[in-house]
């Protein structure tokens, strides 16, 4: 996938970060641009070392309706002598079948007319069948079972991915007997990396040298997943024609997963400028596509039959795996750092501001713009609410050099996440005129429109080893590989240490649990207000009819539950009297008092005014007029105001659970009982006359 630059230089693709990496050449970038696609066989031939037979199957039998002309040199017959002839004439007992949804068969001996010996392989694409003889063992082979289950033992003792590669080629070439051996890792861009090689004595070593991605088309490595292994037996070889060309219906034949098909005669240029004659290629896909190749080299011309290449492609998925395993355990170590460390850091945000908590945190070690613990950067920038913050060694002018730049792209912060580059002087020349020292940005969106966090990299020096130069006149041809293939050095001065994916997701992670935080504050903040009584701290009317409903959809269940409705005696005379300070401070000590006499399961409530609730679930019948006397005893104790003891009375309406009652209906029962309450109060003794706090004396 191609990188796009925004107008001011930031690299962006939807749903990702994306950076400049290690440079194409201008050739190489050329060249990928004008090269159209091209084959990945050279159609209509196979390699003359064996016999391609198109198969046309019908119910009584199957017949030959094409035929390499490698047919005249293997077997003394012309193509015409083989076509529409039963294939049973030619392989006596053989009928190719397909298994489930599989493309191709595994290899299987078979004794053609003569006699000898081939390994038989069968291949359906597109409605046609192919079948591909190879020449059979000349002599005895060592069993492929007992050095597959050797080999692959081998792989569990490696933790290191570098070393298990080196492994695998050692074990690879130690196999065929070829001369080298090599593993190919692909990076974003396109190019690959020599990560790995056995090689023999007197051989040059490839092992850190990239090719370019030009010399491994895009679409060959697109197609390279579709097949294992790829065998070319002899370069300098002349191909085998396929008679005839297509099939009956007009059809070319598709022999792109034939063992014999012919490499595109871009592959065999590159093949003679190494000076290769024989090549094996282990194609090793991930998810993404083809992440990895294993390539065998030889410099004379070799084979490798059918049942050692279905053992080492075994063997190299095992490679794969046991690649993938140790990647996935590392990932899971790093991701538990990021989570712990991130945690950390958001936690100190708490109700507090960002600026202050992440610059204390640097301050304190964690260093989360720095990046000491989570992204390796020299400086950082934290920008919120139009304060700039710098951390690390980074001047103001250069700060506000950085901020200019970034401040311009928030929107596309918020819409694709990270932002970043590795070559500032590459992508955004006036802020490499106005910073000369900085290099290497990484930015994210965090909370309100405008803030954000930067990170920042000084420039280093840089080598990368290329193999092979690209010759300009290749440009004219799509076909033509390069010919000069030693080794080349690209020299990078102007750039940072690349970001890598880890440190785009970790930047990404931070400004997600950032937004997180801020949001949870907000929605605590709505809640607490939706929710929950702001004098006194209880739920109110919406939180306690929320739990009733639940209360009462247990009760369906055989879970008994009451409402006491409590309204305090005169509560308006002592507001008159004593002020509303006063009659505040009555409310909070209600809410005190009536809150210790429960269970912590109950639930206190303040309707309004000085109305309460206590909702009491999972009681036993009858337990209501004990929670009741409970609540009665907590207002026998005057109420301190001020100083100054005020008795405070409280009538009580319990509402009992019917069949048929739903919440509201609940608390109105209880509502009414508490005015019968009320009503029988009145002829009660008043409270005695007190003294209005400041004031002349009042009564009770």
């Amino acid at each position: 996938m191609s990188t796009t630059l925004n107008p001011n230089g930031f690299a962006a693709v939807p749903g990702k970060g994306r950076q400049v990496g290690i440079p194409f050449s201008t050739d190489d970038s050329q060249r990928l641009q004008l090269r159209s696609p091209e084959p990945q066989t050279s159609p209509g031939t196979v390699q003359a070392s064996g016999i391609m037979l198109g198969i046309s199957a019908s119910p009584s039998s199957a017949t030959v309706i094409a035929v390499s002309d490698s047919c005249e040199s293997l077997w003394g017959l012309r193509p015409d002598e083989v076509l529409d002839r039963p294939l049973d004439d030619f392989v006596p007992g053989y009928a190719p079948s397909r298994s489930g949804s599989l493309s191709h068969s595994s290899p299987q001996l078979v004794t053609d007319f003569h006699g000898t010996t081939w390994y038989s392989t069968a291949t359906f694409m597109q409605g046609q069948t192919v079948l591909s003889l190879e020449p059979g063992p000349g002599e005895a082979t060592p069993d492929s079972t007992i050095w597959l289950a050797e080999a692959a033992m081998a792989l569990d003792d490696v933790a290191d991915v570098r070393e298990l590669w080196a492994l695998g080629c050692d074990t690879v070439r130690s196999r065929i007997g070829f001369d080298r051996t090599i593993a190919i890792e692909f990076h974003e861009a396109g190019h690959g990396e020599i990560v790995a090689e056995s090689v023999v004595d007197g051989f040059d070593q490839f092992v850190g040298l990239h090719f370019a991605a030009s010399d491994i088309p895009r679409e060959a490595r697109a197609a390279t997943g579709r097949v294992r292994s790829t065998l070319v037996r002899d370069a300098e070889a002349m191909p085998s024609i396929v008679v005839p060309r297509s099939d009956r219906t007009g059809t070319p034949w598709n022999l792109s997963l034939s063992p014999l098909r012919n490499p595109a005669h871009r592959h065999l240029e590159f093949m003679r400028s190494m000076g290769n004659a024989a090549t094996l290629t282990l194609h090793l896909p991930s998810n993404a596509g083809v992440a990895y190749m294993m390539v065998s080299h030889s410099r004379e011309a070799r084979t490798v039959d059918p049942l050692t290449r279905a053992s080492i492609e075994i063997y190299a998925r095992l490679l794969l795996d046991r690649v993938a395993t140790l990647a996935r355990n590392a990932e899971l170590h790093r991701r538990a750092n990021i989570v712990a460390i991130v945690h950390q850091l958001t936690e100190r945000i708490g109700d507090g501001s960002i600026l202050d908590a992440l610059s204390d945190a640097a301050r304190t070690g964690i260093d989360t713009v720095g990046g000491l613990e989570l992204i390796h950067a020299e400086a950082g920038i934290i920008n919120v609410r139009g304060k700039l913050r710098t951390l690390g060694h980074l001047t103001l002018a250069e700060a506000q050099a950085i901020h200019d730049t970034v401040n311009v792209w928030l929107q596309t912060l918020s819409r694709h996440g990270a932002l970043l580059t590795n070559r500032v002087s590459e992508v955004h020349p006036k802020l490499a005129e106005a910073a000369p020292e900085v290099a290497g940005l990484l930015a994210v969106s965090i909370g309100s429109q405008g803030d954000y966090l930067c990170w920042v990299r000084r420039p280093v020096d840089q080598t990368v080893r290329w193999f092979g130069s690209l010759a300009a006149e290749s440009l004219d041809s799509a076909a033509t590989a390069s010919r000069d293939l030693s080794p080349r050095t690209d020299s990078i001065t102007d750039a940072s240490r690349p970001w890598s994916a880890t440190d785009r997701e970790v930047a990404e992670e931070l400004a997600r649990e950032i937004d997180d935080r801020l949001l949870r504050r907000v929605q605590a903040d709505l809640a607490q207000q939706a929710l929950v009584d702001s004098l006194t701290g209880l739920p109110n009317r919406r939180l306690l009819l929320d739990r009733l409903n639940s209360a009462l959809a247990r009760a369906s269940r055989g879970h008994h539950c009451v409402v006491l409705f409590i309204d305090l005696n005169d509560f308006k005379e002592v507001n008159d009297r004593f002020g509303h300070r006063a009659g505040d401070a009555i409310l909070v000590e209600t809410a005190r008092r009536l809150t210790e006499v429960v269970r912590e399961t109950d639930t206190v409530a303040r309707l309004a005014g000085d109305e309460f609730v206590v909702l009491c679930e999972d009681t036993m019948l009858g337990e209501d007029e004990a929670v009741a006397e409970r609540v009665r005893q907590a207002f026998e104790q005057p109420f301190n105001v001020f100083d100054i003891p005020l008795p405070v009375r409280a009538a009580i309406g319990i509402g009992q659970l019917e069949l048929g009652v739903d919440a509201a209906g609940m608390l109105d029962r209880a509502d009414r009982a508490m005015y019968e309450a009320k009503a029988t109060m009145k002829d009660a003794p008043r409270s005695s006359t007190r003294e209005r706090p400041g004031g002349s004396p009042g009564e009770g």
